[in-house]
């Protein structure tokens, strides 16, 4: 039998995805999401988790049935609910717990040579818990109705570099290679920094697709644990979608290893366009706090009202006085407005 080991998990939780959670239909009677929920309330269970090997991993959860397993017959048996690894419709059989997946973003390809050093300690990869949730980003399909689908969001936590980490502190790494895989063009040099990524999991009987990944020299080391918005202007019908925006918020992280950061901190938006595809362009808007060395924590939404619409965001932040042994901080909060355009927020 042949062995694989599994890459160190520290601080990526694992996360268990099975049927749709948000339920927009029930919390704002937004009826579209019904077809969705219907589509797959009963679709395989996977387990995601990010490992310090380079890979965010997919694992078989099986399917879910609920009361008593009609294949146990002891009568002092109590049950309330069993697995199984088929379900109608379903051809991929794997057994419970097996691998179905692993995805290593390209950000952390220059840093896995690292695992083969005989000097190996430790270093950080796929670090930060999966953020998963439903948005409705997608253009209407069979696999996602009304445009519905299901999301994961992750990142590297102090994996990959920075374009202000020091040296032993995650420094930018640039590569130079042929990347357009033309032999005709000259090759061209890329700079690596740590990165949001976006996976779409509506379908877990299909590969997942990457939407996109997100990365630049002033993002620091992505520690944020992100979140997802849905605005629309207060003159349309809370369910209406026609000009409604979803946007991925988060911050930007330390610096280095020892939380310290040589950068102002800032709140960052990138808005999730419809319809969306693999390389189109992500409209992103930045809210500096100008708080020198400094980094941000993770982000909160509020929808006040619960009509449907963000109002607000929450997010402290850390920072380091310097000289001063004491660290201090501030909390701040950026409303969304009334449209739709990020660059309103404030």
């Amino acid at each position: 039998m042949k062995v694989w080991k599994l890459g160190d998990t520290i601080h990526s939780s694992p996360t268990v995805v099975a049927a749709p959670q948000e339920r927009y239909d029930v919390i704002y009677g937004d009826t579209t999401y019904t077809d969705y929920f219907k589509k797959y309330k009963d679709r395989r269970q996977v387990v995601y988790v990010g490992a310090n090997d380079g890979m965010l991993h997919a694992f078989n959860g099986g399917f879910y049935h609920r009361g008593d397993d009609p294949a146990t017959t002891a009568s002092n048996e109590v049950e309330h609910g069993w697995f199984t690894t088929t379900a109608s419709g379903v051809t991929n059989t794997p057994p419970l717990g097996d691998e179905l997946w692993g995805f290593i973003p390209q950000e952390l390809l220059p840093h896995l040579r690292w695992l083969t050093q005989g000097d190996y300690t430790h270093v950080y990869y796929v670090d930060l818990k999966p953020k998963v949730t439903d948005a409705r980003i997608f253009t209407p399909d069979a696999a996602h109705p009304n445009g519905w689908g299901t999301i994961l969001i992750g990142g590297f936590r102090l994996g990959g570099s920075c374009g202000n980490c020091p040296a032993g502190d995650a420094p930018p790494m640039s590569v130079t290679a042929d990347f357009d895989n033309n032999a005709g063009t000259p090759d061209t040099t890329r700079t690596f920094y740590s990165a949001y990524f976006v996976l779409d999991i509506t379908d877990p009987e299909q590969d997942p697709t990457l939407l996109w990944s997100f990365s630049q020299a002033d993002v620091g080391l992505t520690t944020n644990y992100p979140t997802v918005v849905r605005v629309n202007p207060s003159t349309k019908p809370k369910t209406d979608n026609s000009i409604a925006k979803w946007f991925i918020t988060f911050g930007t992280g330390p610096t280095s290893y020892d939380a310290d950061s040589a950068q102002a901190s800032q709140m960052f938006a990138l808005e999730m366009s419809k319809p969306w595809s693999l390389g189109s362009s992500l409209v992103v808007s930045t809210f500096p706090t100008g708080d020198a060395t400094s980094f941000m924590g993770d982000v909160i939404s509020l929808d006040a009202d619960l009509d449907y619409r963000v109002d607000t965001l929450y997010q402290g932040n850390v920072i380091n006085n310097g000289s001063n042994p004491d660290w201090a901080g501030k909390l701040y909060r950026l409303t969304t407005g009334d449209p739709t355009d990020s660059d309103t927020f404030g």
